[in-house]
């Protein structure tokens, strides 16, 4: 997961482009409507792919605690 989110910021820098006047590597401005499509795409993607992050880790947090695993102070 972090490396999709890492993928898509990068990916989502690319088609958006440096800014300060400079275009994209696809020839795009900062705020033009495509640039905004990407980055609503990058937060949805990040919200989607933390959300299954918090999925995961507590089933992981279940299955521990039905196995009766003997967490230490801080897990």
């Amino acid at each position: 997961m972090n490396f999709g989110i890492l993928i898509l910021m990068i990916i989502s820098k690319l088609v958006r482009g440096p800014g300060g006047g400079e275009q994209s590597s696809i020839g795009l401005d900062i705020c033009d409507g495509l640039s905004w499509v990407a980055f609503a795409v990058l937060a949805l993607a990040a919200f989607v792919l933390t959300a299954l992050a918090a999925k995961i880790s507590n089933q992981e947090y279940s299955t521990k605690q039905s196995v009766k695993y003997d967490f230490t102070a801080g897990d």
